[in-house]
């Protein structure tokens, strides 16, 4: 700690013996400096957090696993946050410190055609899809409002889709629907809801393939969109295959 209380001046001629050591521990998982540290028998497990700098940002400081020799086999500790301070350390001791659960117990999430699409937190203000929309700044133009579809777990983990009338809940015609943490809103948009339109030109142009249709298409777009005609195509007949 920078104290220089204790500290003693050497002289010339000066002998020091370093001991073994009396109690080596390891710490490993989510703390600031995970190694093996030397400390005095029966220290504190909550000395071993403070040398290794404490817990990092994603511990979870509830429970910490404490593994430990016992004669001919090993055994295991779970040391609440609360006993860390009465609860001694001994020799070959290794200390885990586990991480927060990979989960949210707030957050529901829009995807698709809306302006803001990402994660929201459920709760206040946001509880029900026209909330939630109204968050994400509302649909697009592009937004298919007929049908919207939401994936839900249920308590087993398994997944449930519900289907959402966007148009309806919008305008009050349909009920509105309560979210739940884990809901997964998706709006889809109106090519998602077509069958892809192609058009396929083979032959003397330019650059032969597949492009997408558009609606007034006319051939000789379509030809336009192909680069045009080489100097061997047939300018009196072509042919159409529908």
């Amino acid at each position: 700690n920078g104290q220089q209380r204790g500290n003693v001046h050497l002289a010339n001629n000066d002998v020091i013996v370093v001991g073994a050591y009396d109690c080596l521990v390891n710490i490993t998982g989510k703390v600031k400096r995970p190694m093996y540290y030397e400390m005095k028998r029966n220290e504190s497990l909550a000395s071993l957090i403070r040398y290794a700098g404490g817990f990092s940002g994603d511990a979870y400081t509830k429970s910490v696993r404490v593994f430990r020799k016992t004669g001919r086999e090993w055994s295991i500790y779970n040391v609440n946050e609360f006993d860390t301070s009465s609860f001694g350390m001994s020799d070959a001791d290794s200390v885990d410190v586990d991480s927060v659960i990979a989960r949210y117990d707030n957050m529901v999430e829009v995807r698709g055609a809306v302006f803001r699409p990402g994660q929201y937190e459920v709760g206040g203000d946001i509880n029900t899809v026209k909330s939630l929309l109204l968050a994400a700044e509302g649909v697009t133009e592009e937004a298919f409002t007929a049908r919207a579809v939401m994936h839900r777990l249920k308590t087993d983990r398994t997944m449930e889709v519900v289907s959402v009338d966007v148009e309806g809940i919008l305008t009050g015609r349909a009920a509105d629907i309560p979210l739940q943490n884990g809901d997964v809103l998706f709006v889809p948009t109106r090519t998602d809801m077509q069958e892809e339109r192609t058009l396929t030109i083979d032959g003397e142009v330019q650059y032969p393939g597949i492009y997408q249709y558009a609606d007034n298409e006319t051939l000789e777009d379509f030809i336009l969109q192909a680069g045009g005609l080489t100097m061997k195509a047939s300018t009196v007949r072509v042919d159409v295959s529908r």
